[in-house]
């Protein structure tokens, strides 16, 4: 998945700076190929316009492949169907990613952030300067994650 984040974006060129848009649709299309496959579960993805810094952008995209490989693996068990959400917006200053799920929760997994993979999670957003978060609930789990865009957006 490292080297498919590197292509999308090598792809751009040596540009410092890339579209956040394309970069995550074209990021979620190919998770959707690899991971959902025949299985119906749908995988929607929201992106507004924004511009990251490249090494942010990777960050961004790997937090959002391990939050949509686990929402696949554990969120729809035993062929059950559902949607898997992925949006980034611009809040103010900050950007907000979210992955969410209608699927079964995943409390013993996510809830409590014992995992090697929630604690690179809260490492790259750590890296970014921001948080990261998880909520289950009755109707799926909700990730999100928040940092300052900085100098990332041209004003």
């Amino acid at each position: 998945m490292v080297s498919r984040v590197q292509h999308l974006l090598s792809r751009s060129g040596e540009a410092a700076v890339i579209d956040v848009r394309p970069f995550i649709l074209e990021l979620c299309e190919d998770l959707r190929q690899s991971l959902i496959g025949e299985r119906h579960i749908a995988l929607k993805a929201e992106s507004a316009e924004l511009q990251l810094r490249s090494a942010r952008a990777v960050i961004v995209g790997l937090v959002m492949n391990e939050l949509v490989t686990n929402a696949v693996k554990y969120a729809f068990p035993d062929g059950r169907t559902g949607t898997i959400l992925v949006q980034i917006t611009r809040r103010g200053s900050a950007c907000h990613l979210v992955v969410a799920d209608d699927g079964v929760g995943q409390s013993q997994l996510v809830g409590q952030g014992s995992g090697l993979g929630q604690r690179l999670i809260q490492s790259m957003a750590q890296q970014l300067a921001g948080t990261f978060k998880v909520e289950v609930t009755d109707g799926g789990r909700i990730c999100t994650m928040d940092f300052p865009l900085g100098e990332d957006i041209p004003r």
